[in-house]
């Protein structure tokens, strides 16, 4: 009896990780946020430049591709919204520097370097204050 049960527990969790693939390829991974969208569009590219090397395509490229091209427009599609909201964000710091707003200046300013932060290569370093550089 304990046999048969570990058996049907087997049975339904491959079925259940067949499904997964089927809803992976058709659905793409998720981009949850900014960082796993640019992490999936580094990698998805590269597995993409990777398959179109090749001479010819075979039926599970093909069908890999498509899986690729749903998490890549998913990963595009976090990009976009996020690149949004960093505008909106810039247009905030434009508007509190018009006002002569210096605290929502530095508020707003501070939230958009952080979110952007995934989107450039190197991580953006405090300055130091130019009249702080008398050394």
């Amino acid at each position: 009896m304990k046999q048969l049960l570990i058996s049907g527990f087997l049975v339904a969790l491959m079925a259940t990780t067949a499904q997964a693939d089927e809803h992976e390829r058709e659905m793409g991974q998720p981009a949850d946020d900014l960082q796993t969208a640019m992490d999936l569009l580094v990698l998805e590219n590269a597995r993409l430049d990777v398959l179109l090397e090749k001479d010819q395509l075979s039926d599970e490229d093909l069908a890999i591709i498509e899986g690729m091209s749903q998490t890549l427009s998913n990963a595009l599609a976090r990009i976009h919204e996020e690149v949004g909201e960093m505008t909106t964000m810039m247009e905030e710091v434009q508007s509190s520097a018009a006002e002569g707003d210096e605290q929502g200046v530095r508020e707003s300013g501070q939230t958009y370097l952080e979110t952007i932060q995934p989107l450039v290569k190197a991580p953006v370093a405090p300055r130091h204050h130019l009249d702080d550089n008398d050394e």
